[in-house]
């Protein structure tokens, strides 16, 4: 996998910080189709979106790091397979992106609850990457797999390093008062803050809902 991202471009990993062996969950937000790689030395257990198999090589890769499927159009009981796996201390971190989705860095998506249902510990960690010799108004790292453009943007990059940052393991016992909420909103502004960039009140499902619904109405309007 590091030879992978070596020949994409990303020059340099640099980890900062410890991770804590005994956090359940490792939360971070979400800006490249590789974010999850990153993380691979850790041997966590990986939480996907079920399209990502439709990707050649990929449904291996998530094989042997025994993933966890979501579903985005119906519910499946994911909740409750994160909570069984995080409750098994024999069983590896589970790692995800709360965001759902990715973005172009400049800003972060409010969190899904998944990982902030029980008081088990959650390790936040912040993904920074740094583009050298061009800037994202001509390239940019998020959605570079959805069309032949975007590709060569990304690979267009001549060079790019990512500092991965693991802040302090919270719980839902302290200082969030039992409310996940709340706790997901906290953990959300820990790695905006330490990033400086802002966290909106959005969610992912509330984008593709509003996607889902354009393209409801332009099918409408082209029939008539």
């Amino acid at each position: 996998a590091r030879i992978f991202l070596f020949i994409l471009g990303i020059f340099r990993i640099n980890f900062h910080g410890q991770p804590d062996s005994d956090s359940r969950f490792i939360v971070s937000n979400h800006t490249c189709f590789f974010d999850g790689w990153l993380f691979m030395p850790l041997m966590p257990r990986p939480l996907d979106k079920m399209e990502l198999l439709d990707i050649p090589c990929f449904k291996e890769i998530w094989l042997v790091f025994d993933g966890i499927l979501v579903d985005r159009s119906k519910s499946t009981g994911t909740t409750q397979l994160l909570l069984k796996n995080a409750t098994n201390s024999n069983c590896p971190q589970i790692q995800m992106f709360p965001e759902g989705a990715t973005t172009n860095g400049d800003y972060m998506l409010k969190f899904h609850l998944g990982a902030f249902l029980s008081d088990l510990p959650i390790q936040p960690a912040a993904i920074r990457y740094t583009l050298w010799g061009t800037t994202k108004n001509i390239s940019h790292l998020s959605f570079f797999h959805k069309y032949p453009s975007h590709w060569i943007e990304f690979l267009c990059i001549p060079m790019i390093t990512v500092d991965i940052t693991f802040l302090s393991t919270v719980s839902l016992k302290h200082p969030q008062e039992n409310d996940p909420r709340e706790f997901a909103d906290e953990v959300s502004l820990m790695i905006g803050n330490f990033l400086g960039v802002p966290v909106l009140n959005l969610t992912s499902n509330t984008i593709y809902k509003a996607n889902s619904n354009k393209e409801r109405r332009d099918s409408i309007y082209s029939s008539g």
